[in-house]
């Protein structure tokens, strides 16, 4: 059910920038404090109203992170590994979400998703709305993964209503 209401929630968002109409939720703005200590590619973009920060860890993971949305407060963390059997994806990214959430200036409570990820088998969350709050409006996150021949991706959306 939260899955269908992000699914709207997401689309009413575009919806809202195609039509030009005011943003409830104000310019997004960057997720990391200044004092990160890795180098971050930032970008932002106006007519979709996304900013976006990149970067990388240890050579191998490739991650951004955009804070996105309008109708809703939106961040998406993806996490992007060359394939390796060596590695196991789901520890990386706690690891990587537990520095992140160290410089973490953003609404989203990244110590729950990763006090959650670090209770659960990835088999067990992948793909399901896991709820942070009874906020009102709805305080949640999705773990969704995807892979191909060269790499894995997995991405985390949390989204907390407005």
């Amino acid at each position: 059910m939260k899955y269908i209401i992000f699914l709207i929630l997401s689309i009413l968002s575009y919806l809202n920038i195609l039509l030009a109409e005011e943003c409830q939720r104000g310019e997004p703005v960057a997720t990391l404090s200044s004092n990160f200590p890795i180098k971050i590619r930032t970008t932002f973009s106006n007519q979709k109203q996304i900013f976006t920060e990149s970067f990388t860890f240890n050579n191998q993971q490739f991650i951004i992170i955009e804070n996105k949305g309008c109708e809703n407060y939106w961040i998406e963390y993806t996490f992007k590994f060359p394939i390796n059997n060596k590695i196991d994806y789901y520890l990386e990214i706690q690891k990587s979400l537990s520095i992140i959430e160290k410089h973490n200036e953003s609404s989203i409570n990244i110590a729950k998703i990763l006090s959650i990820l670090k209770k659960s088998n990835e088999k067990n969350i992948i793909n399901k709305d896991i709820s942070l709050s009874k906020n009102e409006f709805g305080e949640y996150f999705t773990l969704t993964k995807n892979k191909d021949k060269k790499e894995i991706v997995y991405s985390i959306s949390a989204v907390i209503g407005l």
